[in-house]
């Protein structure tokens, strides 16, 4: 799991979207997502999950490939995310902070544009709000 400084590095990298990692059942992709992977560009990638014991997990991503915890490959899909980026104002990452919950376990995780906020938090499934104002959680 990555530390605050691993985090940190992400400061001043531009989002170019969000896709969520989704199992396949049967041939059917579940509608609860896995996790979710934010697309830096340059191949770099940011991909978060719920662990074992729900705490959040974040990794470098391996985009275009899955996730390793997306195991056998053949099992998962990407799909998009809607989430309104692509200006300067809502893709450019001013700051990112890992959220505790009340054991103080990593249970979420804080982007912040300028005029927008991305929070992912770890549960049953992995949740993802898109925030216009940046005082959400």
């Amino acid at each position: 799991m990555a530390t605050m400084d691993e985090i940190g590095r992400f400061v001043g990298a531009v989002v170019h979207c969000v896709v969520a990692v989704c199992e396949i059942e049967n041939g059917v992709v579940d509608p609860n997502p896995e996790g979710y992977e934010l697309l830096l560009g340059e191949g770099r990638s940011v991909a978060v999950t719920t662990g074992t014991d729900w705490t959040l997990r974040v990794e470098d991503g391996t985009w275009p490939s899955l996730p390793t915890w997306a195991w056998p490959p053949e099992s998962w899909t990407y799909v998009d995310v809607d989430v309104p980026l692509g200006t300067p104002e809502t893709s450019v990452v001013e700051d990112v902070e890992l959220l505790r919950d009340e054991v103080g376990e990593t249970g979420g995780l804080r982007v912040d544009f300028e005029l927008a906020r991305l929070v992912i938090r770890a549960g049953e499934f992995v949740s993802l709000r898109w925030h216009r104002d940046k005082t959400a959680e």
